[in-house]
């Protein structure tokens, strides 16, 4: 009696090849079996076809669609449909393979009972493009030819065969490589070594209908570099792995790489015969390779074009097995960083700063729902039409998180932020998927119990975050609840202050700042009201902004720039007492380096440093509208429309046309946010906010 087999199909946009695959399966003559399809959030005609394909085979084998709510990747799919299998045995197969006649029934066939999984190799129609034959043929020269029959490897998307009921554990393994796409395989091999034997057989094949462009090629090259590299510091056995994940074909590929490397160098400097001399062991250690194309009466181009794609695939795998062990390597003195005071991934970090287009300070607007009616609010027409449904909720949230890679600065605004009750979870999804390490959070202080308990319930939930919370205090009692708009306000801000200060006792992580907008009818309180927080409030620090010219009340910041200097040198002479706290010395030492750009830039009316808005720091709308900075009132498109991956948008004509505008015409401003990033991310202010931080440590910041 044939056994009933469960044949997994995970899919994603691929419409191209999607009915070649279902056809296949639902033509083969075996009698039991059913096909369970995993539609990994396609945005193409792939779920289309598919039901349409099962319509028109309604009297065949069962077919079930499962629709994931998100992208779980290829190989979460699959062990999400393996928990619905009824057959005892499980067969994978990928979207981009074509199941031949008698598949399953050789499945059947050779799938004994003490062989728990069984593999098989690719096979390329003729037809197929030339980066496609030389993907193909590369694996076969590298993964296939030296293949035992009891191997310790099977790869799922050759139409990879298991059996099901070999322990929970096993269908959980694979997990640390679903980022990666790679890697998933040789983990779930492994697990299943445990129960019995893995066997491969040259006569069990799939063919494969791969149209890789040469970029996905390259891309899929360098993920393979960074799973093994990452298999290799997991310290898994790689005893009886077929060549590519043995060290010798490591050396080998990057041998090769070097080799070539010096030819082409060679040549292009005149030198034939060193050429000559560093080609020929090239051509040695890739003779398997070039035998394999002869035999395949492959077509000249193939052979023109078969050393540079060797090279630029070898480069591929070396990039990224050097990306991962500095992940590798960042992770693993995390605790160090942390200990001496320094960023939670100093490698993340790092790679932000160095990257010119890498977006590396992003504030949020995560609502424009507000308790107060401020004369300086420059959001005040949002806040009038704000609308709770328009909000990006969390699942949006979450979507954008996943996709935005590394963003170490970050802050939450609004509108008053804290009216969101998801508030702390916002904050979490940015450190778990951005690695976010430093937290602003500006507040009109109106709900001390929500804000108490939203602050302490970010930090549990962000163990390594640096938080700062801004107190907004613009005067003293009856001046401030004017400006603010709402009566109270002032007593308010203080009970909030106090409400916090017993978890800044405890958190070296959480800091306290006052923020200050000077305006005319506040101006004379300035000096006193420094005093006041440098006397009656225990902070971090104390900054004063300039009103902006789009607020309720719109001023020109010239029109308080003399109060703005006087109160600038009464600070210098009136310093906060110095901090001990981790980043406190850097944050004062970032804000008076501020204030001397500041003061530049509204006497000389000019540019003072190159602006980074829209290349190192962006604004993002409670609407998911993205902008470069405040003050530019420039749309660059919103995430909802490039299926909020922040890369995609980054990508966009529109966004590239603004940042060059901004570039071109040596923008400028007198906004806070944007001259602390453009101070924070030039390298040519660094040596004197080192000794401005230092210093902060020994003395009052002058």
């Amino acid at each position: 009696m044939l056994p009933f087999i469960s044949v997994i199909l995970p899919f994603y946009n691929a419409e191209r090849t999607i009915a070649l695959c279902l056809e296949a399966l639902l033509d083969q003559d075996y009698p039991d079996f059913e096909i369970i399809a995993v539609n990994d959030c396609s945005d193409d005609d792939s779920l289309a076809y598919m039901q349409s394909i099962a319509e028109q085979h309604q009297s065949g084998p069962s077919l079930t669609i499962i629709n994931n709510s998100s992208r779980l990747g290829a190989h979460r799919s699959r062990l999400r449909a393996v928990t619905l299998a009824a057959g005892p045995i499980i067969a994978f197969i990928d979207a981009d393979c074509q199941a031949p006649n008698g598949w399953l029934r050789l499945i059947a066939q050779l799938l004994s009972s003490s062989v728990v999984g069984l593999g098989g190799q690719y096979r390329i129609p003729d037809h197929l493009p030339l980066i496609a034959r030389f993907e193909t043929r590369s694996l076969l020269d590298s993964w296939y030819r030296n293949m035992p029959d009891h191997t310790h490897h099977i790869a799922t998307g050759c139409g990879a065969v298991w059996k099901k009921y070999l322990g929970p554990e096993v269908w959980t393994t694979g997990f640390e490589f679903s980022d990666l796409t790679s890697g998933d395989d040789t983990m779930l091999s492994q697990a299943l070594l445990k129960f019995g034997d893995l066997h491969y057989n040259r006569d069990f094949f799939v063919w494969h209908h791969t149209r890789p462009t040469l970029a996905k090629y390259l891309n899929q090259q360098y993920r393979r570099g960074r799973s093994r590299t990452r298999m290799s510091f997991m310290n898994k056995s790689e005893k009886g792995h077929p060549p590519t994940v043995s060290a010798t074909n490591a050396l080998i590929q990057i041998g090769s790489t070097c080799l070539l490397g010096l030819a082409l160098c060679c040549l292009f400097y005149g030198m034939p015969v060193m050429a000559l001399i560093c080609f020929l062991p090239f051509l040695f250690l890739q003779r398997n390779l070039v035998k394999d194309a002869i035999a395949a009466a492959e077509t000249a181009p193939f052979f023109l074009l078969l050393f540079p794609l060797v090279f630029f695939r070898n480069c591929a795998w070396m990039a990224g097995a050097v990306r991962e062990v500095f992940r590798l390597v960042g992770a693993k003195t995390d605790a160090f960083f942390s200990r001496i005071g320094l960023p939670r991934s100093l490698f993340r970090l790092l790679r932000n700063l160095f990257a010119r287009n890498r977006p590396s300070y992003l504030i949020f607007f995560v609502t424009a729902r507000c308790n107060a009616r401020c004369r300086n609010c420059f959001y005040w027409q949002n806040i009038v039409r704000a609308d709770e449904k328009q909000e990006l909720d969390l699942d949006q949230i979450d979507r954008f998180c996943r996709h935005a890679g590394s963003i170490p600065y970050l802050t939450l605004t609004g509108g008053e932020p804290f009216l969101r009750n998801d508030l702390a979870a916002i904050a979490e999804l940015f450190y778990k998927y951005c690695g976010s390490q430093f937290l602003v959070i500006p507040t009109n202080g109106l709900m001390p119990e929500r804000i108490s308990r939203t602050v302490a319930d970010i930090l549990e939930k962000c163990p390594r975050i640096s938080l700062k919370v801004q107190l907004s205090l613009d005067a003293f009692r009856e001046t401030h609840d004017r400006l603010r708009g709402v009566t109270g306000t002032f007593d308010k801000v203080l009970e909030t202050y106090h409400a916090l200060l017993p978890i800044r006792k405890q958190s070296k992580r959480f800091n306290i700042d006052i923020s200050t907008v000077l305006y005319p009818e506040s101006a004379d309180q300035a000096m006193a009201l420094v005093e006041f927080v440098r006397d009656k409030l225990d902070i971090d620090n104390h900054t004063l902004a300039l009103p902006r010219t789009d607020s309720r009340q719109p001023l020109d910041p010239k029109d308080v720039s003399a109060p703005y200097f006087a109160w600038m040198d009464y600070r210098a002479g009136h310093a906060l007492k110095p901090q001990k706290r981790p980043f406190s010395g850097l944050f004062r030492a970032i804000y008076e380096y501020n204030l001397e750009v500041m003061k530049k830039t509204l006497e000389h009316n000019s540019m003072v440093l190159p602006c980074k808005a829209g290349r190192k720091m962006l604004i993002l709308d409670e609407k998911g509208i993205m902008y470069p900075c405040e003050p530019l009132h420039k749309t660059l498109g919103n995430i909802k429309d490039y299926d909020y991956k922040l890369e995609a948008l980054c990508r966009a004509p529109e966004f590239r046309k603004t940042v060059q505008w901004i570039q071109d015409t040596s923008c400028f401003c007198a906004w806070e946010c944007a001259v602390q990033m453009n101070i924070a991310l030039s390298f040519r202010t660094y040596p004197a906010l080192l000794m401005r931080w230092l210093g902060s440590y020994f003395k009052p910041l002058r």
